[in-house]
């Protein structure tokens, strides 16, 4: 007699072969997979003054650096990406000097008057071309 044996993956809605070791059943009271919370957002808080129509708004602190940063201009309230532009500040003077204390006084002493990464970094809105904050190197 010929016996055919029966793929055990028959039949099974998912075609998977189920192993011994099964999900226990849902019970009620357990809580399902715990998520992390979504982050929270930031609302600036509103203070109105009573005289006249003036107000203040508080802003998250904004982190200045090389890079432009994305945020709302504080003077023309539009969001923008701000525009970078560098000045001599300290940095720049203090490391001439050092240059110039070690002997190096003709014209290499100069040098970070050239270089972008000794200068302090100007945020300024493109649209109303306001300084938006300042990266000062030598203050952090």
């Amino acid at each position: 007699m010929n016996r055919v044996e029966q793929d055990p993956r028959q039949g099974h809605p998912e075609g998977d072969v189920q192993s011994d070791t099964a999900a226990p059943p849902y019970q009620q009271g357990y809580p399902s997979e715990q998520l992390p919370p979504p982050p929270v957002s930031y609302q600036a808080p509103v203070v109105t003054t009573t005289t006249g129509t003036s107000f203040v708004v508080a802003a998250p602190m904004t982190v200045y650096r090389e890079a432009p940063v994305t945020r709302t201009c504080q003077h023309c309230q539009a969001h923008v990406t701000s525009a970078v532009s560098y000045t001599n500040g300290m940095m720049v003077w203090v490391i001439c000097g050092v240059l110039a204390f070690v002997g190096l006084w003709i014209g290499c002493c100069l040098i970070p008057f050239c270089l972008n990464s000794c200068k302090n970094v100007v945020h300024t809105c493109p649209n109303c071309h306001q300084i938006m904050g300042i990266y000062d190197r030598l203050n952090g």
